[in-house]
């Protein structure tokens, strides 16, 4: 995982408890993100986060629903805030998504 220089702020103030800019957005991509941007965002994947917290663990949830007809070979996924700046990344193989499936993506942060 690679966390943005403005993540690092992000995760500063999430632990100070000041929730200025929280992260509202996860987006999916075809490509390898950079420390800025995601490399190829699909085209309406940016969908809202299911935060939660549980002691040391912030939680982040998104899925692109079978309702999207979305089919992509997904190698990476990003977090953005209110602000849409990405704060962190993450690549991995290729996950084929076919229209006819959810894609669901659980991010875990530990502090």
């Amino acid at each position: 995982m690679t966390i943005a220089a403005l993540g690092k702020e992000w995760l500063a103030d999430q632990a100070a408890a000041r929730l200025q800019k929280p992260v509202t957005l996860m987006a999916f991509g075809t490509g390898t993100p950079s420390a800025t941007a995601l490399g190829s965002e699909i085209s309406g994947s940016r969908r809202t986060v299911t935060p939660s917290s549980s002691g040391a663990v912030s939680t982040y949830k998104a899925h692109l629903d079978v309702e999207d007809q979305i089919t992509a070979n997904i190698t990476e996924v990003g977090l953005f805030n209110n602000s849409n700046v990405m704060v962190a990344s993450q690549s991995f193989a290729a996950v084929v998504k076919t229209a006819n499936e959810p894609f669901y993506v659980t991010w875990n942060f530990i502090f």
